[in-house]
């Protein structure tokens, strides 16, 4: 992550496709904690149920914030593999 005037570059702070949004995700899973991997997700969230309502795709994206909100370490390659397979879905 970089940070610019004191603001920490997000996922939440970029603009772009839902689908650049998930490739940014992907890319820094192994590079941040699992708390600022949920909130990347709750962004990507967010911009789905605005751009077009729930569906059954968010209730994936749920389940794998709230299991990263309590992870305040980067994952393991184990977690990164899981987590891959439950984003790829």
């Amino acid at each position: 992550m970089t940070q610019i005037k004191g603001i920490v570059d997000t996922t939440a702070n970029k603009k772009g496709s839902i689908s650049k949004l998930f490739d940014i995700v992907i890319n820094d899973l192994d590079k941040k904690r699992g708390t600022e991997i949920s909130n990347d997700l709750e962004h990507i969230r967010n911009k789905l149920t605005e751009e077009i309502g729930y569906t059954a795709v968010l209730s994936q994206i749920s389940i794998i914030i709230a299991s990263l909100k309590t992870v305040p370490k980067s994952l393991s390659s184990m977690e990164v593999e899981d987590t891959l397979k439950k984003i790829n879905f």
